[in-house]
């Protein structure tokens, strides 16, 4: 009688612990962390070569130069997007001038923002042109 109770309980914990890992292998399937890059699209219409930076998460970094309309294509560095993902898009006329900074975005991997440099830097701005599904 003994015997069987055991054997019961071991049985049901062998049917529990069952059901439960394939739940879990289930979910473990869809949730993984991203690996895409962020990037960002510059379009330069200002008359002057643009210096790109990217400030997020206490890191200032030169994201590179880009000539008047020429458009250039930059990455975001991963570490920026850590604590929160809000990242500013800063421009500075190459070798002097004032740097212009636009409202920051929420980023999240994957996402693409365009960065729009107009002739008059004022109405210049960054936009999270394709959100990544989430």
């Amino acid at each position: 009688m003994k015997e069987s109770r055991i054997l019961t309980a071991i049985s049901l914990l062998t049917c529990v612990a069952c059901a439960h890992a394939g739940v879990r292998a289930e979910y473990a399937s869809d949730v993984h962390p991203s690996d895409e890059p962020v990037r960002v699209r510059v379009s330069n219409n200002y008359a002057l070569p643009m210096e790109i930076y990217a400030t997020g998460a206490g890191v200032v970094r030169r994201l590179g130069l880009v000539n008047p309309g020429l458009p250039s294509s930059f990455e975001v560095p991963r570490a920026m997007l850590e604590s929160g993902g809000e990242v500013e898009f800063d421009a500075q006329p190459s070798g002097h001038g004032r740097m212009f900074q636009a409202f920051p975005v929420t980023l999240s991997p994957g996402d693409v923002v365009d960065f729009v440099i107009m002739t008059n830097l004022i109405g210049s701005h960054a936009d999270v042109a394709a959100p990544r599904r989430r």
